[in-house]
């Protein structure tokens, strides 16, 4: 080892040995973690960015990494250190391990990185694909393309939940060409069927990102969040999702409905089934096919729901036939249908306790009163201007089937065994 590279590598070390007497100084905020940062590792940064070599750049990322687990740390400058940790690790095949150490810190941190952790495994896990093809022991390679394909696809269900369905499909086409290399056919099934299921949908996913758009440029974007609404609740079936961006622009009753929708469908009683269903045929006169189909089928399972509660009840019953002939004018034959409901149902039963529908209270009969004396009206200042309501970029909540969970200990201990060089 030159000593360049041994003097960075001195430097890395002896921050460590200068954080115990600054960590006094507060660092709850990002610029607050960045000035800390920048005081305590600046100099060691500087060192190993100077020098050719990277393996000095792992030695500082296993320092901030050991950096990261002190107690007295704030959380924005502990995911600062864990995010240098990756950058740092990612650059030499002895900082890898350390660096997918770092990730999964940071996932369990803050949960809704989980995804973009495993996006920056997946960087890994790709050079050492790409490393691995020069070797003369091509299992090397083989199981670098099998594992590397395995994690492409939990990435891309992991999209899918997101509705990112274009990014998804791109993944799953890049992991056909790694598969095929190393002639892995272990996840050829699932990277057909999710392909197909998610192609159709890539459109809506366009529309999406497009709403989004407009809201960073405006958060109070009354027109977006309305084709958010629409997105999210007739073209994805999602009405939890929805209910972030409906909040300041649908009724009280509508939200109301959204809420109800997003539970199971066993909680509910005949009334509330015929209610949401007659909510959802209204909703299937605008829209797609794709929309329409998927609101009718909605329909279609609250009426049968209701007619389980109450085989005799006319209503539902015409309400069904009525669906039935919908669906027919859609070109879905019985058949399908029932299918498609069949599916629904089984998805609609993953939830919680049901929120019963807000029924409207009769309003107190008021007997009238006599005109009172007319009084002076005092002046009356102007109240101040309310802001605009800002809209969530995402949703805030998501039905429980496409929730992300945690990533458990175990989890990241098979996904790092990848780096037992």
């Amino acid at each position: 080892m030159n000593l360049r590279i041994r003097r960075s590598i001195s430097l890395a070390l002896a921050s460590i040995v200068s954080f115990s007497a600054i960590a006094e100084l507060s660092a709850d905020t990002p610029a607050q973690a960045k000035a800390k940062f920048d005081s305590t590792y600046g100099a060691a940064l500087r060192g190993v960015k100077g020098t050719r070599s990277t393996a000095d750049d792992a030695k500082l990322a296993e320092a901030l990494l050991e950096a990261a687990q002190h107690n007295g740390n704030g959380e924005a400058y502990t995911i600062l250190l864990l995010d240098q940790t990756y950058e740092l690790g990612k650059l030499h095949t002895d900082g890898m391990k350390v660096a997918a150490d770092a990730l999964q810190r940071i996932s369990n941190i803050v949960p809704r990185r989980q995804l973009e952790s495993q996006e920056k495994l997946l960087d890994l896990y790709e050079i050492v694909f790409r490393n691995a093809a020069g070797k003369s022991d091509k299992t090397v390679h083989k199981k670098a393309g099998t594992a590397t394909t395995d994690l492409i696809v939990e990435i891309a269900e992991a999209k899918k939940k997101r509705a990112e369905y274009v990014d998804a499909i791109g993944l799953l086409k890049k992991a056909t060409g790694i598969s095929r290399s190393v002639a892995y056919e272990g996840r050829s099934d699932d990277i057909k069927s999710l392909i197909e299921e998610m192609t159709p949908l890539a459109p809506i996913d366009i529309k999406i990102k497009s709403a989004r758009r407009a809201l960073t440029r405006n958060p109070a974007d009354k027109e977006a969040a309305k084709t958010l609404t629409d997105l999210y609740l007739k073209d994805l079936d999602r009405p939890v999702s929805a209910k972030t961006y409906a909040s300041i622009v649908e009724s009280a009753e509508t939200m109301a409905l959204m809420e109800v929708a997003g539970q199971p469908v066993q909680s509910l009683d005949a009334d509330e089934a015929k209610q949401l269903a007659a909510w959802y045929i209204g909703l299937a006169d605008e829209g797609s096919t794709h929309a329409k189909t998927n609101m009718l089928i909605r329909a279609k399972v609250y009426y049968a729901h209701a007619l389980a509660k109450s085989p005799d009840d006319g209503d539902a019953k015409s309400g069904a036939t009525k669906v039935a002939l919908m669906l027919t004018t859609l070109k879905i034959d019985p058949t399908k249908a029932d299918q498609l409901a069949i599916s629904r149902r089984d998805r609609l039963g993953i939830g919680v306790v049901s929120a019963k529908l807000v029924k409207p209270k009769a309003e107190p009969i008021v007997k009238p009163k006599p005109d009172p004396v007319v009084k002076p009206e005092p002046k009356v200042e102007p109240a101040p201007v309310e802001p605009p309501v800002e809209i969530e970029q995402e949703p805030t909540e998501v039905e429980p089937e496409f929730r992300e969970e945690m990533l458990p200990d175990s989890y990241w201990k098979s996904r790092k065994s990848i780096f037992d060089f």
